[in-house]
This record gives structure tokens, C-alpha cells and sequence, in this order.
């Protein structure tokens, strides 16, 4: 809407609208500071069906791995994603792809993907030896089922 400041607004799907009254119509009221504005369907959101819940901060500190992987072309991202879940490793509480190559280092037949791995425990702190052995779980699984090659790895504490 033209009461907005344009570039200090934004829209968020049809749920919501906010940002800072257009200049305009501030002058008009003259107000000794900015004025910012929000719009929400709370039709909408009062019939959505998704509940939102809050997290504590977590006490411990979470470690993640970063690996770059090389599969064949018919392999396609979703056996990936499925592989690393079915491991069933509850100290892996994300991860998700940040990188893929199609030409490279590597032979026409493959292509690279970085995934990165996050790990952490919610009582205490996971030591290097037990995340070696959960990645050596995920890796192993991707190389036997799906011929997973390991180009890099990265180890990143968060």
C-alpha cells in the first residue's frame, strides 16, 4: 500500500505487511520519531493449522561438520536426505545441502554436493570422538548404498 515507505516495508505472502509510514503521510501528523506499521491476517493465521512452539536456548554447544561428497548423476538428493535420516542418529538435529557442482575436479559422471551436519546433545557436550563416529556412520551408509565418494570435510564448532 502507498502508505508504506518504499524499501522500508515488506509483505509476507498475504499474512502480513510492515514497515515505516511513508514520509507523506508522517508529515502530515508530524511524530517526533519514525512510525512503523504492521498488517496481519489474523483470519489467517488464527486458521492455520500449524501450531508454533518456542525452544529453550540449548545449554550445550553444537558441533558441525561440513562434507563434500561426490555421487553419480542418477543419484538424486532426496535417497541422499532419506540415507542420512534412516541412520537414525539423535544428535543430528539438522542438516542440509549448501553447495552443488556439476563441473569440476571430478570425472563428467559425478557431481559434488556439501552438506552440512549438525550435531548436538541436549544434556551434555558431544566429544570429537563421538561426531567422528557419527560421521563415520553417515559416511559409511552413503558409500555403501550409494557410492558416495568424500571430497572434503570440515569440522566447525558452533
Amino acid at each position: 500500500p502507498g502508505y508504506y515507505h518504499p524499501g522500508r516495508a515488506a509483505k509476507i505472502g498475504d499474512v502480513a505487511v510492515f514497515g515505516e509510514l511513508h514520509p507523506d503521510y508522517a508529515d502530515f501528523i508530524k511524530p517526533r520519531q519514525r512510525v512503523y506499521l504492521a498488517e496481519l491476517d489474523v483470519d489467517y493465521i488464527l486458521r492455520s493449522r500449524k501450531l508454533f512452539q518456542t525452544q529453550p536456548l540449548p545449554r550445550h554447544p553444537s558441533i558441525r561438520r561440513d562434507v563434500s561428497l561426490l555421487f553419480d548423476r542418477s543419484i538424486e538428493y532426496t535417497a541422499v536426505r532419506d540415507l542420512i535420516e534412516s541412520a537414525g542418529i539423535r544428535e543430528l538435529v539438522r542438516f542440509e545441502p549448501f553447495d552443488r557442482l556439476e563441473k569440476g575436479p571430478f570425472p563428467d559422471s559425478k557431481y559434488s554436493i556439501s552438506i552440512s551436519l549438525i550435531y548436538q546433545s541436549p544434556d551434555r557436550t558431544l566429544t570429537d570422538n563421538e561426531v567422528d563416529g557419527f560421521d563415520r556412520k553417515i559416511l559409511d551408509l552413503l558409500k555403501q548404498r550409494l557410492g558416495a565418494q568424500v571430497r572434503t570435510r570440515h569440522v566447525n564448532r558452533v
